[in-house]
């Protein structure tokens, strides 16, 4: 989401005409969001460049390419080589079956080992890594404020990969120790409930809460001391970049693709 924000503005900036369309606008399950976002997609001009982010854009635009969309450039923003083998039998029948489809198109990563795992794996013809763009603000001072409590944060969809319940739980042994830690939770995703009720199973609601989805990056960083992930899979964390530009430390697991590269 950041990423496609950054990249619309700098399309308006350069005069170029574009709409951002955010498929999760347009339904609640991935029926809903396929059938309402080509609702809206099929108005266009076939000859329009449609940048598909993700797998469910990307799902939509094998679709699209059999209607006539031809200038489709799809983008994975993970390590597509680990999530394919860390999902089940039938995500994995889905996932082969789409990249086979689009093996000869242009397909763009966001790290370059994501690149070549996926590109052996997959087989495919037409790879490019161009790494996540961010705009660094050199005139944003670090205003966080030296106390006794410590507050990290994690900035996160709420997804089984980013293992949320590994935080929790090292927070809560870091806390039993030391007694002055914190855990802010920024963000949202298909476990939030079971977040939720695991932060309250572990009887420490008090000192790790789940903030939600929040756009105000200045907000987030200001509230936080350092970011912390234990994420298994990424493509290129947004999140690391804007962490080094609000000046905060981050601690981050060495996942192979994205944050060894950073």
């Amino acid at each position: 989401k950041t990423v496609s924000n950054i990249l619309h503005k700098s399309f308006i900036n350069n005069s170029i005409n574009c709409e951002l369309l955010n498929m999760n606008d347009y339904g609640k399950n991935l029926w809903q969001k396929l059938k309402n976002s080509y609702k809206t997609i099929k108005t266009y001009n076939k000859k329009d460049i449609l940048i598909l982010q993700h797998y469910d854009p990307i799902f939509l635009g094998i679709f699209l390419k059999f209607i006539g969309y031809k200038n489709i450039i799809n983008v994975v923003h993970t390590n597509l080589f680990d999530y394919y083998n860390s999902v089940s039998s039938l995500k994995k029948m889905i996932v082969k079956f789409m990249f086979y489809i689009i093996r000869n198109d242009l397909i763009v990563f966001v790290s370059n080992e994501a690149e070549l795992k996926a590109k052996k794996k997959f087989n495919l013809a037409n790879t490019k890594t161009i790494y996540n763009i961010y705009n660094f603000n050199k005139n944003i001072n670090n205003n966080s404020k030296i106390n006794e409590k410590i507050v990290l944060g994690t900035v996160s969809r709420l997804h089984s990969v980013k293992n949320i319940d590994l935080a929790i739980r090292v927070i809560k042994e870091l806390h039993n120790q030391y007694n002055n830690i914190k855990l802010l939770i920024y963000g949202d995703g298909e476990q939030k409930e079971l977040m939720h009720n695991y932060i309250k199973k572990l009887n420490c609601s008090e000192y790790i809460k789940l903030m939600g989805s929040e756009n105000n990056k200045e907000k987030i960083y200001n509230s936080i001391d350092a970011l912390i992930s234990f994420s298994s899979i990424e493509g290129l964390p947004t999140v690391i970049l804007e962490s080094i530009n609000f000046k905060k430390p981050v601690f981050y697991t060495d996942c192979s693709s994205g944050p060894r590269e950073l």
